[in-house]
């Protein structure tokens, strides 16, 4: 006999075609529903909440009277919320934003009594290849997913979906989506014929006779007399002689009756391993990773912003017995998962959600701004700065190694010649890139608050000149800097700086360091020499070309003209040269379409300017090239992209993904009969990246980086082409090149999406030899997205009794990074998680920790396993080797 499980639920955007607050509105009137039909009918078994907890806090914000009645379905399990916090893209967020969704968002569940314990996915453009081993962390049982499989991939909808590391998971396919049966006909006989009609369909798609059938959909709300149709289901197919059972069931329930169905039967499931992008039946989106690219850019400088700086300095903190806000640092989380739920931060909304999402990303900001202010605060308190001859800057270095030989600072003098002294007195090499003469109070409002104060005391207004200095921005020697600690230095003034060493040369239009030689060419783009492999390499060219895509989906004009910056004559300026870096500037004109014509054919002949400014600098010791671009844009629908390319023939590339690095194919092999063969999309080969990708063969390649920017593509199997950014003017189009028929979500005018006006990016060119693992392109990508933190001490406070130097933690070998350094959630405790980015088993890696502490042991990503102590040696911790793409999870006792 089939059992037919008949699961219940609504898939709930918290945002999309309608702001988050005009869902909430509906949310209210859907909870009370739902409240009052569970409690009153004993037969509705179940119902799911779309596995988030947001619509909890969303709801009991509102409605607090209604905790406990909440709590108790939560606990009888028979309202099922979590695992997650929202329902996330899976591509353009960070491993670690995804393990803290599900961290925060189980915690809560848990709060309310129960958190479920599959990994529900219903409405994710794609999967990343990473779930299954995060999924493992959370000890969840399953993953029920839809888009990115096509029945053609596997022969089962049940199946073993499989990691990088070789993590396995059990996973379940929508063979016909989430939301087929929105809601069941009221007419019991109608709902018979739709339930062994959507049976029919999908017959052959469940082999063990557990089947899945999904009853909801977009905001749907419980549907009352369920039961009794189940009922009468029941009675018709046993009066009719039909081999079928169906109830209403839940994803765990489903999972365990699967599960047991695969014991009795042996037989072995078909494993799918990576990510899963197939867009044959469902579509995934080839664009949505670029509309509204500045939403996309700040999302990834929160999250460097708070997993690489905020938390290792509130652990530091904490480590010298100050406060460690979970709560704050969990609401400024909380705020990115918000904005990071799939239809938000893939930007497939309104203009009018897009603003709330700003807003957002605003109050993340400003919470993660007060904490580290309050850090600095606490350590100008604590520090003994009585060995201080002249002005005090703490730098905190929050990576637990190393830094890069030279970095960039700014401190403030009252005279223009000083020094630099670390804490045991050694004078520190330094050289000036820029000094402006500044009043602080001007920019720090904390310093404008006291002269004001000052005034009202004084019942008079002035200038307090104590706060005018002279900003100077500096590229200083980081040899004395600890790992995984902080090292106060002495600014001390009227006194003569040493005489360096020329590192960085530059004549004409060049720039030279020990790794690496450039030309600036006429047109403004790069010739590099480098000097380990011997290679040349080109990089810096612009291109721009049309999109009639929406914010979904990039898609060509059936006609276009790309345009590029290769036969343009650029404006190229000297900026500074020092000792350890140079810089220049370097402007273009485009002319390029201002639109679209009207009937989407092509782009009209009207032509505006694009202006485009690039700073490129280098430093001495660095293999990095940094760029910064600044576009001002004035032009829509269109699509425009740096391009860099190396002295390779290669068909797959390598990016930076959750805790890993991912091969992918440059090219994707498609039926040329695509459209005949009903794929809902054309698969190209338009790709997400976290932090780089690269092209190499074994002997040489280029790598791109960015904190900000997240999608690439590789033309002619030698270049890369970065996206800056992409201008539409529609929510959702139909009958897109690459994807026809039905518009996506709805259409609907998005003027902001045309993103004109005035744009930063930031991003890093490496030419390399080897590949991107004997770089260590990954540990570069680390140490540009999060820079050495810097406080400069204007009051002269010297009360404290702490040491200005200390080293609390340090990682050493190869082939293994940090994505993690927090308090635990749940107790004092102290979590760091490390991963394995390279092709090769890590080995021979150190921990070394510095402060008191009882052991140090392995847990899981929940933070609630004991999976074994690691064992010291020569007052260091041995680390087990890691696979490729394996992430370890320590937590240390204190």
């Amino acid at each position: 006999m089939k059992n037919l499980h008949y699961i219940p639920h609504t898939h709930w955007d918290r945002e999309w075609h309608k702001t988050f607050e005009a869902f909430r509105v509906r949310l209210g009137y859907s909870m009370e529903i739902l409240l009052d039909t569970m409690e009153n009918d004993k037969n509705f078994d179940y119902f799911m909440y779309d596995a988030q907890t947001s619509i909890l806090d969303d709801y009991l914000t509102v409605y607090p009277e209604n905790r406990e009645r909440l709590k108790k379905l939560i606990s009888d399990k028979r309202l099922f919320v979590g695992p997650w916090y929202t329902q996330p893209d899976f591509y353009l967020i960070s491993g670690e934003s995804l393990v803290r969704n599900l961290l925060i968002g189980s915690n809560i569940a848990d709060d309310m009594g129960h958190s479920m314990e599959t990994g529900y996915i219903p409405d994710s453009f794609g999967q990343s290849a990473q779930l299954p081993q995060i999924l493992n962390g959370f000890d969840l049982k399953s993953v029920l997913v839809w888009r990115g499989i096509a029945c053609d991939d596997i022969d089962d909808s049940v199946f073993s979906w499989q990691s990088p590391d070789g993590s396995e998971i059990l996973g379940i396919h929508f063979p016909l989506g989430y939301g087929y049966n929105r809601y069941l006909p009221a007419d019991k006989e109608n709902a018979v014929k739709k339930i062994l009609e959507t049976e029919e369909k999908i017959a052959d798609r469940f082999k063990d006779g557990e089947v899945m059938l999904m009853g909801g959909g977009d905001h749907t709300t419980i549907q009352n007399g369920l039961p009794d149709i189940i009922n009468y289901a029941n009675e018709y197919f046993k009066k009719n002689n039909y081999d079928l059972n169906i109830k209403i069931s839940n994803p765990e329930l489903l999972t365990k009756d699967i599960k047991n169905a695969l014991k009795k039967s042996s037989r072995k499931l078909q494993v799918l391993h990576g990510e899963l992008r197939n867009p044959k039946e469902q579509r995934v989106h080839f664009g949505d990773s670029s509309s509204r690219m500045d939403i996309k850019y700040l999302n990834k400088t929160l999250e460097y912003k708070i997993s690489s700086v905020i938390e290792p300095l509130s652990t530091f903190a904490y480590l010298e017995n100050g406060i460690y806000s979970n709560g704050l640092i969990n609401k400024s989380w909380k705020y990115l998962f918000e904005n990071q739920a799939h239809d938000s931060i893939c930007t497939c909304c309104t203009d009018e959600s897009h603003d709330d999402i700003m807003n957002r990303f605003k109050y993340s900001g400003q919470i993660n701004k007060e904490l580290e202010n309050m850090f600095f605060r606490y350590m100008e308190r604590e520090l003994d700065l009585s060995q201080i001859k002249g002005r005090a800057v703490l730098l905190v270095n929050t990576l637990p190694y190393k830094r890069e030989k030279f970095i960039e600072i700014t401190v403030y003098t009252k005279e223009k010649e000083f020094s630099i002294y670390t804490s045991a007195g050694k004078k520190i090499p330094y050289e000036i890139v820029s000094s402006l003469n500044t009043d602080l109070s001007e920019t720090d409002i904390s310093l404008a608050m006291d002269i004001a104060s000052e005034n009202y005391i004084l019942d008079s207004y002035s200038k307090n000149p104590k706060y005018v200095f002279w900003k100077n921005k500096i590229i200083i020697s980081s040899d004395f800097l600890p790992a995984g600690g902080y090292e106060v230095i002495d600014i001390r003034e009227n006194e003569a700086a040493n005489n360096n060493e020329k590192l960085v040369s530059s004549h004409e239009n060049q720039l030279e360091n020990e790794y690496l030689k450039i030309n600036i060419k006429e047109n403004g783009s790069l010739d590099i020499f480098e000097k380990e492999s011997g290679e040349k390499f080109s990089a810096l060219t612009y291109e721009e070309k049309g999109d009639d895509g929406d914010e979904y989906d990039y898609s060509p004009p059936k006609n276009d003209r790309i345009f590029t910056t290769e036969n343009l004559k650029a404006e190229i300026t000297k900026l500074y040269e020092n000792n350890f870096e140079t810089a220049f500037e370097i402007k273009h004109v485009m002319m390029v379409p201002n639109a679209l014509n009207p009937d989407r054919s092509g782009r009209n002949t009207e032509l505006t300017e694009l202006k485009i400014k690039s700073t490129v600098s280098l430093r001495a010791a660095s293999r990095i090239i940094a760029v910064k671009t600044e576009l001002y844009n004035n032009s829509h629908d269109h699509i425009i992209k740096v391009l860099c390319s190396a002295p390779v023939t290669t068909d797959s590339s390598y990016a930076g993904d959750h805790f890993s690095v991912i091969k992918r194919d440059n090219q994707i092999s498609v039926p040329e009969n695509w459209k005949e063969l009903n794929y809902k999309s054309k698969p190209l080969p338009i790709y997400p990246m976290q932090g780089f990708t690269d092209i190499s063969d074994s002997k040489t390649g280029i790598a791109v980086l960015s904190a900000g920017l997240p999608e690439y593509e590789i033309y002619n199997n030698d270049t890369i082409a970065l996206t800056l950014m992409r201008s539409v003017g529609k929510m959702g189009k139909s009958d897109l090149e690459i994807r026809p028929g039905r518009v996506s979500g709805i259409e609907f005018n998005t003027p902001d999406s045309q993103m004109t006006g005035n744009y930063k990016f930031e991003f890093g060119i490496i030419p390399h030899s080897g590949n991107y693992s004997d770089t260590q392109i990954q540990r570069l990508v680390s140490l540009y997205s999060a820079p050495v933190n810097v406080k400069q001490f204007l009051e002269d406070i010297k009360t404290g009794d702490r040491p200005l130097r200390k080293e609390y933690i340090e990682l050493t070998g190869n082939n293994i990074e940090v994505s993690a350094l927090k308090k635990a959630e749940r107790d004092k405790n102290i979590i760091l998680r490390l991963f394995n980015p390279s092709q090769k088993l890590s080995e021979n890696n150190r921990l070394k920790i510095n402060f008191p502490h009882n052991s140090v042991s392995i847990t899981n990503l929940k933070e609630t396993a004991f999976l074994g102590n690691l064992k010291i040696s020569d007052n260091s911790y041995i680390l087990p080797g890691l696979k490729n793409a394996e992430i370890l999870t320590l937590k240390i006792t204190i």
